[in-house]
Protein backbone atom coordinates (compact mmCIF):
# COMPACT_ATOMS: atom_id res chain seq x y z
CA UNK A 1 0.00 0.00 0.00
CA UNK A 2 1.42 3.28 -0.79
CA UNK A 3 1.10 6.37 1.10
CA UNK A 4 1.59 8.54 -1.87
CA UNK A 5 -1.82 8.15 -3.36
CA UNK A 6 -4.46 11.32 -3.95
CA UNK A 7 -7.63 10.83 -4.62
CA UNK A 8 -7.96 12.62 -8.15
CA UNK A 9 -11.73 12.95 -9.32
CA UNK A 10 -14.41 15.32 -8.48
CA UNK A 11 -15.16 12.87 -5.64
CA UNK A 12 -15.15 14.39 -2.68
CA UNK A 13 -10.88 13.31 -1.74
CA UNK A 14 -11.24 14.99 1.95
CA UNK A 15 -14.07 12.31 2.58
CA UNK A 16 -12.51 9.52 1.35
CA UNK A 17 -8.93 9.80 2.94
CA UNK A 18 -11.05 10.34 6.31
CA UNK A 19 -12.89 6.95 5.26
CA UNK A 20 -10.53 4.74 4.20
CA UNK A 21 -7.45 6.19 6.45
CA UNK A 22 -5.08 5.35 3.64
CA UNK A 23 -6.44 1.80 3.50
CA UNK A 24 -6.31 1.88 -0.69
CA UNK A 25 -7.36 -1.71 -0.76
CA UNK A 26 -10.26 -1.61 1.24
CA UNK A 27 -10.97 1.58 -0.82
CA UNK A 28 -10.60 -0.35 -3.80
CA UNK A 29 -12.77 -2.92 -3.25
CA UNK A 30 -15.67 -1.03 -1.85
CA UNK A 31 -15.73 1.05 -5.20
CA UNK A 32 -15.59 -2.49 -7.26
CA UNK A 33 -18.56 -3.68 -5.15
CA UNK A 34 -20.50 -0.47 -5.61
CA UNK A 35 -19.19 -0.57 -9.97
CA UNK A 36 -20.74 -4.02 -9.47
CA UNK A 37 -24.18 -3.77 -8.11
CA UNK A 38 -25.43 -0.13 -8.60
CA UNK A 39 -26.12 -0.55 -12.15
CA UNK A 40 -28.45 -3.66 -10.69
CA UNK A 41 -30.33 -0.63 -8.62
CA UNK A 42 -30.36 1.56 -10.70
CA UNK A 43 -32.57 -1.24 -13.26
CA UNK A 44 -34.62 -1.98 -10.21
CA UNK A 45 -34.97 1.90 -9.59
CA UNK A 46 -36.19 2.11 -13.13
CA UNK A 47 -38.87 -0.51 -12.94
CA UNK A 48 -40.47 1.32 -9.79
CA UNK A 49 -40.72 4.08 -11.79
CA UNK A 50 -42.18 2.07 -14.91
CA UNK A 51 -44.59 0.79 -12.81
CA UNK A 52 -45.37 4.25 -11.19
CA UNK A 53 -44.88 2.49 -7.47
CA UNK A 54 -43.18 5.60 -5.21
CA UNK A 55 -42.68 3.33 -2.18
CA UNK A 56 -41.01 0.75 -4.28
CA UNK A 57 -38.57 3.60 -5.50
CA UNK A 58 -38.30 4.81 -1.62
CA UNK A 59 -36.96 1.50 -0.38
CA UNK A 60 -34.06 1.50 -3.54
CA UNK A 61 -32.97 5.17 -2.17
CA UNK A 62 -33.14 4.03 1.37
CA UNK A 63 -31.26 0.92 0.38
CA UNK A 64 -28.49 2.79 -1.94
CA UNK A 65 -28.02 6.18 0.25
CA UNK A 66 -25.55 5.26 2.59
CA UNK A 67 -23.38 4.27 -0.32
CA UNK A 68 -22.54 7.57 -2.07
CA UNK A 69 -21.38 9.27 1.75
CA UNK A 70 -18.85 5.96 1.55
CA UNK A 71 -17.59 6.56 -1.96
CA UNK A 72 -17.69 10.63 -1.76
CA UNK A 73 -20.50 11.91 -3.36
CA UNK A 74 -22.45 13.15 -0.27
CA UNK A 75 -24.15 15.74 -2.63
CA UNK A 76 -25.87 12.81 -4.15
CA UNK A 77 -26.38 10.87 -0.77
CA UNK A 78 -27.69 14.27 0.61
CA UNK A 79 -30.28 14.93 -3.32
CA UNK A 80 -31.15 10.50 -2.61
CA UNK A 81 -32.32 11.52 0.97
CA UNK A 82 -34.10 14.63 -0.10
CA UNK A 83 -36.30 12.54 -2.30
CA UNK A 84 -36.86 9.58 0.08
CA UNK A 85 -38.15 11.70 2.56
CA UNK A 86 -40.64 13.83 0.41
CA UNK A 87 -41.76 10.29 -0.95
CA UNK A 88 -41.93 8.80 2.71
CA UNK A 89 -44.08 11.89 3.46
CA UNK A 90 -47.13 10.51 1.63
CA UNK A 91 -49.39 11.92 -1.02
CA UNK A 92 -46.77 11.27 -4.00
CA UNK A 93 -47.09 10.15 -7.38
CA UNK A 94 -43.83 9.47 -9.81
CA UNK A 95 -45.16 12.12 -11.94
CA UNK A 96 -44.28 14.28 -9.19
CA UNK A 97 -40.96 13.00 -8.54
CA UNK A 98 -40.15 11.49 -11.76
CA UNK A 99 -37.66 14.36 -12.88
CA UNK A 100 -35.35 14.07 -9.78
CA UNK A 101 -35.38 10.53 -10.12
CA UNK A 102 -34.05 10.62 -13.49
CA UNK A 103 -31.78 13.15 -12.33
CA UNK A 104 -30.80 10.54 -9.43
CA UNK A 105 -30.36 8.09 -12.00
CA UNK A 106 -27.79 10.40 -14.21
CA UNK A 107 -26.14 11.48 -10.98
CA UNK A 108 -25.26 7.57 -10.23
CA UNK A 109 -24.07 6.84 -13.51
CA UNK A 110 -21.43 9.93 -13.50
CA UNK A 111 -20.56 8.57 -10.09
CA UNK A 112 -19.80 5.08 -11.98
CA UNK A 113 -17.94 6.84 -14.31
CA UNK A 114 -15.71 8.63 -11.74
CA UNK A 115 -15.65 5.17 -9.30
CA UNK A 116 -14.12 3.55 -12.57
CA UNK A 117 -11.35 5.39 -13.15
CA UNK A 118 -10.62 6.23 -9.48
CA UNK A 119 -10.45 2.07 -9.13
CA UNK A 120 -8.30 2.24 -12.58
CA UNK A 121 -6.16 5.01 -10.67
CA UNK A 122 -5.98 2.56 -7.49
CA UNK A 123 -5.09 -0.97 -9.37
CA UNK A 124 -1.71 0.89 -10.94
CA UNK A 125 -1.02 2.64 -7.82
CA UNK A 126 -1.14 -0.61 -6.12
CA UNK A 127 0.31 -2.80 -8.82
CA UNK A 128 -2.76 -4.52 -9.50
Amino acid sequence: MGTSFQFSTPLDSNVLDDFYQGDLSYALMMFEICIEQMPIEVVQLKEEIEHNSPEGCRKILHKIKPTFGMIGNEPLSAHIAMIEKRIAGGGVTISDVQDELLSIVEEIQETLLLLEQESTNLKRHLNL
